[in-house]
């Protein structure tokens, strides 16, 4: 009982306290108010001591009658079934436990061996990307040192000395050598050859065209200037215009002589050849160390019909204008004014009527400027696109990246008749599928998704021609690459039949972006196979479904048997559904083993427990397991007996926790980087715990996580739990939007109903799992069961589990919490929340110990802190919880 009465004087006292009063009056003042005063403040702290005991007694009270009317309910139910159930339908339900039970197991084993298939493709397609960058480096590097020796040869010099370069190939080699000392990528190096050059040393046959070096090198300036350049870090690209002297040198020769120069540099020669009417148009290309390859792109390009067909067209036009010319001035001037164009017009009306008799006669017109400029136009046009193909092919084959023409294709045809578009578009594609039959056969390992992503981006511009023909070849291609039977087929439902049978071989990703691509094309029943494709597997696996059908098909015949009988259980059966619905919302059940060990480090005990636990879906197939933690009480901190206790982890006091979800391990590199895009670690694996993480950068990923899992059913049941108590809109504008809004509305409050870092209390408490000892296990702990004193963290989920289901709560890496640090735990919470009143600012604590301590620094009760919340240390990382807010999770 508190009291603020002074305690009863005696005799001596008084007489004391009379002389000093009498003859110290000026120290008996002071005195006396400072005695009164340390009387006041012990009867306020007995009084709080109390007020807290009283209510510590009623969160108790209230935590005992919830478990009893549990227990007493569960008695009811159990009694219940008891005396109503019969031994028919005790049997029953043993058949049918026996039959999900293998059911499961049987889709467990069944998916396992699936995605062991498809992690070894994973492994495989990175490792041979990670060689082909490799082998590209040492190209390059072996190149250089060939070119180097080569330079001492007398070939060497006098092919240098008598071919007509207009630039050192020196210059090209040391741009290459300074890139490669600064790990830069390489450049392509592009130049063409036109019919006729400007600078013209050597007597040489002249095409009869006129020069168009200047204006073909200005369009194809143009062209890399705004779509690539040498500065450019992802695409670099080097053009350089009016590389020869002469085009005495064109074709093999001057394309072998200058591969002979510098083998080193990547190069795309661009020649073009005119022989009396034809123009046949090749390309001289090679990357570091490789051979040269001319390859026609075309032949037999009839220069003056393509003039001709102009001059036709102009000619039509002047006729239109004739008439009405020749009406306002004489013959004479209109002709002045036409200049060829009327010679031509009349050369129109002379072929015209000789043609009704002679259907193969025509006219040699006269070219105009104007037929002269679209040639210029048009074949300024194709060796843009010839570069574009070209460069395309250089930066995924060395780089992996994806296609940059097609996105240029809409502007690059524009001003083209839709004839003219579509043959150029089939050009180009053509071009594209080629060389991913080349990838294939060579075994690149992203050949059909190089074709299959093209398909799905002419799909986004509705090119229904074009996507069938990148579909059809995308599935041929991919035949290819894995090495199975492969035709090409008209038809794209005879591609599909071939592939059906090997696509249990396929990546998730190339079976769904090849589904879009057929429910594009109409092709619903190919569409609606592949989304049933993983049914249809191996025959050991087709046999697995089978028995499965078989279960399923006997169940539903003793369900319609037992019909009859099972009415009258209705009321149980709803009764045992609702009860069976509650424990599902807490996760499904997983029974785990557990180990005790004795003072001696000796297991003394192994027991299997069942605990809850969910699956949540993070992006890049990576998956997060959420344990439930069950409401309870416990003594947090240090007895005063236990060993290696500090002041810090003192007082030991009660605290009440209620029910969560905690993260089974801590966050792992694979998990942070699903969400963050990136993996700070120091010790990188992706099973490892995360560490290198601040406090700070926790924060940002617990925003992230709930930011991305909208859509997932724990966070949707906190959005409208949220709803209904704030009596806030229907989610009008969307889910992100309202997620926002109770970011910036609600702040901290919103942010304890979604994931976030676990509470001191609530970590401790999930650490001890119900016992007492110093370690969840027992006394102690040995090496076998946790990570401590070795230096390097582990894999998560390499020990055993505790009474809860968590993996690594002692060692492996000490975990953020979200309280503020405290020296002691005077005035902590006791209801399980995060202490951030008072403490030191900027401090906060981290639980568990880690790899680098010993043994009594990962007891349960052990605390540490950082001095900044911005503080990063290869030992730290953290695991999350998910609060329980609603009767929904109960």
């Amino acid at each position: 009982m508190v009291t603020y009465l002074p305690p009863k004087e005696g005799f001596w006292k008084k007489l004391a306290n009379a002389c000093k009063s009498t003859f110290l009056p000026f120290q008996y003042g002071p005195d006396k108010q400072a005695e009164n005063l340390t009387r006041q403040l012990a009867a306020h702290r007995e009084f709080e001591t109390e007020r807290r005991e009283l209510e510590l007694i009623k969160l108790k009270a209230q935590y005992h009658r919830d478990i009893q009317q549990q227990d007493w309910q569960s008695t009811q139910n159990w009694l219940n079934r008891q005396f109503q159930g019969q031994e028919n339908d005790k049997t029953r339900q043993l058949q049918a436990a026996i039959v999900a039970y293998t059911k499961q197991w049987d889709y467990q084993i069944l998916h396992q061996r699936m995605d062991f298939d498809l992690l070894l493709q994973q492994e495989r397609k990175a490792i041979d990307l990670e060689l082909l960058q490799q082998t590209h480096l040492n190209q390059i590097a072996l190149s250089l040192l060939n070119t180097q020796r080569a330079k001492e040869t007398e070939e060497y010099r006098r092919i240098l000395s008598t071919f007509p370069l207009r630039s050192a190939p020196s210059i090209f080699i040391e741009d290459l050598e300074t890139r490669k000392n600064k790990g830069e990528r390489f450049p392509l190096l592009i130049t063409i050859s036109p019919p006729d050059i400007d600078f013209e040393p050597f007597q040489v046959h002249k095409s009869g065209l006129p020069q168009m070096e200047k204006s073909l090198n200005e369009a194809m300036r143009i062209f890399f200037h705004e779509n690539y350049s040498k500065q450019d870090k992802e695409r670099p690209i080097e053009f350089v215009g009016g590389l020869w002297d002469s085009n005495k040198y064109h074709s093999e020769a001057a394309i072998k002589n200058l591969h002979y120069l510098m083998p080193a540099v990547p190069t795309l020669v661009i020649n073009s050849e005119v022989h009396g009417d034809l123009m046949n148009l090749h390309t001289g290309v090679w990357r570091a160390e490789e051979e040269y390859n001319v390859t026609p792109i075309f032949s037999g390009f009839n220069v003056a019909e393509f003039l001709f067909e102009i001059c036709k067209q102009e000619a039509a036009e002047w006729g239109n204008e004739r008439e009405d010319l020749l009406s306002k001035l004489d013959e004479e001037r209109v002709k002045e004014i036409a200049g060829d164009k009327e010679v031509n017009w009349q050369l129109l009306q002379e072929e015209r009527i000789i043609r009704t008799s002679d259907k193969n006669f025509t006219n040699r017109y006269r070219p105009t400027r104007r037929a002269f400029k679209e040639l210029e136009k048009h074949l300024s046009l194709l060796h843009q696109l010839i570069a574009g193909l070209v460069a395309d092919e250089y930066f995924f084959i060395n780089y992996q990246l994806p296609p940059k023409l097609p996105t240029l294709l809409p502007e690059l045809l524009q001003g083209s008749t839709q004839e003219e578009q579509e043959d150029l578009e089939f050009f180009v594609f053509s071009h594209y599928i080629n060389f991913g039959e080349d990838l294939a056969k060579f075994g690149n390992p992203l050949a059909a998704d190089f074709i299959l992503d093209l398909a799905v981006y002419m799909m986004g511009l509705s090119n229904f021609k074009l996507t069938m023909l990148l579909t059809k070849a995308s599935i041929y291609i991919w035949l290819v690459q894995q090495e199975l039977p492969a035709e090409k087929q008209d038809l794209l439902t005879a591609m599909c039949l071939q592939i059906r049978p090997y696509m249990a071989k396929a990546e998730l990703a190339f079976l769904k972006k090849l589904g879009s691509c057929l429910y594009f094309l109409k092709e619903m029943e190919e569409y609606d196979w592949i989304m049933q494709v993983w049914n249809e597997t191996t025959e050991q696996q087709r046999q697995i479904i089978k028995q499965i059908q078989e279960l399923d098909a006997t169940e539903l015949e003793r369900q319609q048997e037992l019909k009859a009988a099972e009415s009258k259980r209705q009321e149980e059966a709803k009764q045992q559904q609702a009860e069976e619905e509650g424990r599902k919302k807490l996760g499904d059940s997983v029974f785990i083993e557990t180990v005790t060990v004795d003072k001696d480090a000796k297991i003394i005990k192994r027991q299997i427990q069942e605990v809850r636990q969910k699956v949540v879906q993070l992006p890049n197939d990576v998956e997060l397991e959420l344990v439930y933690i069950p409401s309870g009480e416990f003594l947090m901190g240090a007895a005063e007996n236990e060993n290696g206790a500090e002041k810090t982890e003192k007082p030991q006091h009660l605290v009440y926790v209620t029910h969560f979800y905690m993260a089974a391990t801590p966050v792992t590199q694979a998990q942070w980087e699903a969400i963050m895009g990136s993996n700070p670690s120091t010790h990188k694996y992706p099973n490892n715990p995360v560490e290198n993480v601040s406090w700070e950068d926790t924060q940002v990923f617990c925003q992230k996580l709930n930011l991305i899992l909208l859509d997932n059913e724990l966070i949707w049941e906190r959005v409208l739990d949220f709803c209904e108590k704030l009596n806030l809109s229907k989610l009008n504008n969307g889910l992100r939007e309202y997620l926002l809004h109770c970011e910036m509305s609600l702040g901290n409050e919103w942010r304890k109903h979604i994931f976030r870092l676990p509470s001191e209390a609530e970590w401790e408490y999930a650490c001890r799992a119900g016992t007492i000892t110093p370690f969840s296990c027992g006394m102690t702990i040995i090496t076998g069961l946790a990570n401590y004193g070795t230096g390097l963290t582990t894999e998560v989920k390499r020990f055993s589990r505790n009474l809860y289901g968590l993996y690594d709560m002692h060692g492996n890496v000490s975990e953020w919490c979200e309280d503020l640090w405290h020296d002691n735990y005077n005035d902590a919470p006791i209801n399980g929340s995060a202490w951030l009143e008072g403490g030191v600012a900027k401090q906060r604590v981290h639980r568990g110990g880690n790899f680098t301590d010993k043994l009594l620094k990962i007891r349960s009760a052990c605390r540490a802190f950082s001095h900044q919340t911005d503080t990063k240390n290869s030992a730290i990382g953290f695991r999350i919880v998910l609060p329980i807010v609603n009767s929904a999770d109960n």
